[in-house]
């Protein structure tokens, strides 16, 4: 494998097209990384939120046209462990997600913008896992706005989270109750 050298890039004014960087010596660009790699960062408005309505049934999609919620990433849990893995990974969200949205709830009243941070991050995670898509995308931005030290959007985010936690729930309960196939 060829190694650059550190400073074999090219960085800044002048250089090349603004977005690009260049390999000294030779012709080879390469985009320059943004700061938000997120592959949602395109459905975000300017000041960071997610566009769109809150969406109201589980079979809705996002705004970026990701389905609400991912059945195959519970058959993929299920194939991988079985349906007695997947039953107690639903059960161990089902009693979780609450507590980490009350944790980041807590870390707002408290001017704690870590501890939001890092409730969100771990529900992000575990959303994703279970397939709870627009969970896991608000807890994504209520993430970074943690991050940023924006906690009151934040605030309102755990608010949506509750909300959009109800409609997991229910889709969950749903598939721990169909019978086995």
């Amino acid at each position: 494998m060829l190694a650059i050298p550190p400073r074999a890039v090219e960085r800044g004014p002048g250089c090349c097209e603004p977005g690009v960087e260049t390999i000294l010596g030779g012709d080879a660009q390469l985009p320059t990384p943004t700061r938000d790699a997120s592959p949602f960062a395109a459905a975000r408005e300017p000041e960071g939120r997610i566009r769109g309505p809150i969406l109201s049934t589980g079979t809705d999609a996002t705004p970026t046209g990701l389905p609400r919620t991912d059945p195959e990433a519970l058959a993929r849990l299920e194939r991988f462990g079985g349906r007695k893995l997947l039953h107690e990974m639903i059960a161990l969200y089902l009693r979780s997600a609450p507590e980490r949205l009350s944790a980041a709830a807590a870390g707002v009243a408290a001017r704690d913008a870590a501890a939001a941070e890092n409730a969100l991050h771990a529900l992000k995670s575990s959303s994703a896992q279970l397939g709870a898509n627009r969970l896991s995308r608000l807890c994504e931005e209520g993430e970074a706005i943690a991050r940023a030290g924006m906690l009151e959007s934040v605030e309102e985010l755990v608010e949506e989270g509750r909300e959009e936690l109800r409609l997991v729930q229910a889709w969950l309960d749903g598939v721990r109750s169909r019978p086995s196939s």
